[in-house]
């Protein structure tokens, strides 16, 4: 929670139009891990989604938490939010050792 707030007060001190709420993040990060994946809703480029889950840890030489991401039609997305969200759960249990 200690990092998520410093990353939050830097954001919002370096961009000057950036207005995040410490709350609204720690909010999202439960959610996020509660769920087991994130979904962006237009975060990033309007009337876009992504999707987002982490990858099982050791597959990566330097131990760097990695994700696989999908990314859409927003609309799309949230019409099969269910069905994109296993499809990229099964592909993620394929990696698992």
């Amino acid at each position: 929670e200690a990092e998520i707030a410093a990353l939050v007060r830097r954001t919002n001190a370096e961009i000057s139009d950036a207005e995040l709420s410490g709350s609204a993040i720690l909010k999202e990060v439960e959610t996020v891990k509660r769920q087991g994946y994130a979904f962006s809703r237009g975060l990033v480029t309007e009337g876009a989604g992504a999707i987002a889950m982490p990858l099982p840890g050791g597959i990566d030489r330097g131990g760097r938490p990695l994700i696989v991401s999908i990314a859409g039609m927003l609309d799309d997305f949230e019409r099969r939010e269910v069905e994109l969200v296993a499809a990229v759960r099964r592909a993620v249990n394929r990696l698992s050792v």
